[in-house]
């Protein structure tokens, strides 16, 4: 049997402010760090064959506080972040009605300087064209961000683009779980969310 965990970065400084971070970064806060570690607990003793992180620093860290000894961490960079471009450092309302832009067609809408949907959702795609095909049995853990982890749930049922603000948005340090049969999901089961994101 093939399973998935995923697992959001955890709490920022950035994130704390209400700052999109995208490509751009900020460091763990205290509850960060805290967060990382308890997610080996949630992991209950399961045994990890690999851990596939964005090469953020915010992730990597995260990846190493979780605290699997002797399991490897390939950084992969279609784990990143979203592209926010100019949003990057920015809160949603000094963006104004490019923010309104985005929300209205999300499925077409590309930041500028920075990312569109469609191109997040080919990387997560062309990863795990990857991953199904390199990995047939056990259990591995991707850390990666909140809007590439709504993307990969959305990648992997089938939802389109234009749902992308009606996906919940994962805390960090949520874990999700993906049982595959074959190359099939299985069962997706999405870690705990905000309830107020939309």
């Amino acid at each position: 049997m093939l399973i998935l965990y995923i697992t959001r970065h955890g709490e920022t400084k950035w994130n704390l402010e209400g700052r999109l971070q995208g490509k751009g970064d900020s460091p763990l806060t205290e509850k960060g760090i805290e967060g990382a570690k308890s997610t080996k607990e949630k992991l209950n003793g399961t045994k990890i064959s690999k851990i596939y992180s964005s090469p953020s620093k915010r992730a990597l860290d995260t990846a190493k506080y979780i605290g699997l000894e002797n399991v490897e961490i390939e950084e992969d960079s279609r784990l990143m972040e979203m592209d926010m471009g100019g949003w990057e450092g920015r809160v949603w309302f000094e963006i104004g009605n490019e923010y309104n832009m985005f929300k209205e067609n999300p499925e077409s809408y590309i930041i500028p300087r920075g990312e569109s949907l469609i191109s997040v959702k080919e990387r997560i795609e062309n990863f795990f064209v990857d991953f199904l095909e390199n990995n047939k049995e056990g259990n591995y853990l991707i850390v990666t961000h909140g809007a590439t982890l709504k993307i990969i749930y959305m990648y992997l049922n089938n939802i389109p683009l234009s749902f992308y603000w009606d996906v919940p948005l994962p805390v960090n340090n949520s874990l999700s779980k993906i049982i595959f049969e074959g190359k099939k999901v299985k069962e997706f089961i999405l870690g705990e969310t905000y309830e107020n994101y939309k």
